[in-house]
Order: C-alpha cells, then structure tokens, then sequence
C-alpha cells in the first residue's frame, strides 16, 4: 500500500514521464496520503495527455436524449459482472479484445468534479480520477449536473495502477484510453424500512431514467462494450438489489437490443458488503 510518494524522471523514446517511488506497508493509504497522490496525478495530466495525443475533451448533456430506434430481430448483450475496478475491467476488456470501443461509467457526483478526490475521499469517482486523466475533462461549468446531466469524456488516459496496489505509474506502453460518461446517481434516496426499496415511485423513475440516459449516452458514442456499476449503492445509499433489478428491467427493453456487444457490472466488494454477489446473481448471463 502507498506510503510515500515521490517522482523522479525516466527514460523513455516518448515524451519525458516520471515514475512514482512507493513505499509499502499493510495498510491502505490513509486520507492525507490520498490526496498526496490526487496532486501528482493533477500535476502530471497535462504531459499524460500530450504525449497520448488525447484531450480534454468532453460532451455534456443537460437533458435526456430521445428513445433510439429499434433494431429489427436485435438480442441483448452478453452480461458479465466483476468484482473489480472499473478500469481494471477495462483494461481486461483491451487485454481479450484491443479493437473495442470501451465506454466506463462514472458514478459522479452531482454537485463537484471529481467529487471529493483532492480531499483525499475514495468512492468508485475518486479511484477513477487518482488512476487517470478523468477529472481534467470534469469542467466546473457543467455543475451542478442536472438529475438526468451527464458528461461524455471521449479520451481519458488510464495511466495509474489501482490506489489499493500502489497507484503505480504505467510504463508508456500499459497506458490506456477509454471513454467515460459521468452521472449522478439518487443521493441518499428515502427508504423504507428495511432499506431494500426505494419508498417514492417517482425516484424509481428518475433512477431508471438515469440508467437510460447513460446507456443512450454510451450508445450515441459508438460504444461497443460498456463497464456499469452498482449505481449509487455506496455512499449515495441506494438499495443494491432493487438497483440491480431496475437495471435488468432496462437493459431488456427493445431500445437497447443489439446496441451493445458486452455489458460488464464492475462491483467492487473489497468489504464483503455483498453488492457483488446481488449483482452477479441477479443481472449476469447463463451463458
């Protein structure tokens, strides 16, 4: 786990790169050293981007896109879901298949870019903005996001391991690039009293909504293979299996037959709170 972060130049046939000395120790990274790498990773993102030949570059959305056509005798996507991180699952969709058109979800917050990552927070937005070029696509004029907003990051550059393996600088070569939709999910959504189902039919409809617009989003893009998420089953406070159900409900409609190739949930379910295994058993496919 990181300890101390430091960089120090390297060669390389490419623009200058810097790699990061990391110590270890049992534990995870704490909050202050968290934000240590969250301002590396912003100090680096401009060079990252030149020598990638990326940008900056984004799409927003302030309202819902209109229902897509539907494509005659069209199936669904294969679904799979990981207990992963959701750009290490990219990455494994590259590894297997490196002409894929891979679009990741972002589970965003509504209100700050970035949500709390230069605060040194760790929520599934946070990860993704400490491994990569993300957050500098994140423009403050897009927020607050609108309940169904979103933003269409065409290039982010993935050039950071996961923080809880050392957030290692890639080697040039490793360095990937992925789209990325960021959208709000419901924050803190009343419940009844078991906390397993929303309690208001009117957010069941904004979260189905919500899931719509993202897929629309991935869809009017050119994605080929998306990575989703247990949408607003952290911090936010959704209920994971009425979360999962809705999202099976949505991905079965017609508008979204033959669209995709490969849906991939990646639920990362380091601490065993069993959002892995409501997913898995609920949306992965037989076969």
């Amino acid at each position: 786990m990181l300890v101390t972060l430091r960089t120090k130049e390297f060669a390389s046939s490419s623009p200058r790169f810097y790699r990061m000395t990391i110590s270890t120790a049992p534990t995870a990274p704490n909050k202050a050293q968290r934000q240590a790498l969250a301002e590396e990773t912003r100090r680096l993102t401009p060079q990252i981007i030149r020598s990638a030949d990326a940008s900056t570059e984004s799409i927003y959305y302030s309202t819902q896109l209109p229902q897509r056509d539907l494509i005659p005798n069209a199936r669904g996507p294969r679904i799979t879901v990981q207990n992963s991180d959701s750009f290490t699952a990219a990455r494994a969709i590259l590894d297997t298949n490196p002409t894929a058109k891979i679009g990741v979800l972002n589970m965003a917050s509504e209100k700050h870019p970035g949500g709390g990552w230069l605060r040194g927070a760790l929520a599934q937005e946070e990860a993704l903005c400490f491994r990569s070029t993300l957050a500098a696509t994140l423009h403050k004029r897009f927020y607050p996001l609108p309940v169904l907003g979103a933003v269409w990051s065409p290039n982010v550059v993935v050039f950071r391991d996961e923080v809880a393996t050392g957030a290692r600088i890639y080697e040039p070569a490793e360095m990937f690039t992925v789209g990325v939709v960021s959208l709000a999910a419901m924050r803190r959504p009343l419940l009844t009293p078991d906390k397993r189902n929303f309690t208001r039919p009117q957010d069941i409809r904004t979260v189905r909504d919500k899931m719509r617009q993202t897929l629309r989003v991935l869809a009017v893009n050119n994605v080929t293979h998306c990575v989703l998420g247990a949408m607003g089953c952290g911090a936010f406070q959704n209920p994971p299996l009425q979360v999962a159900l809705l999202f099976r409900d949505v991905l079965d409609e017609r508008e979204f037959m033959g669209v995709f190739e490969e849906i991939t949930f990646a639920v990362l379910d380091s601490r065993g709170e069993g959002n892995y295994a409501i997913f898995r058993d609920t949306l992965q496919s037989s076969s």
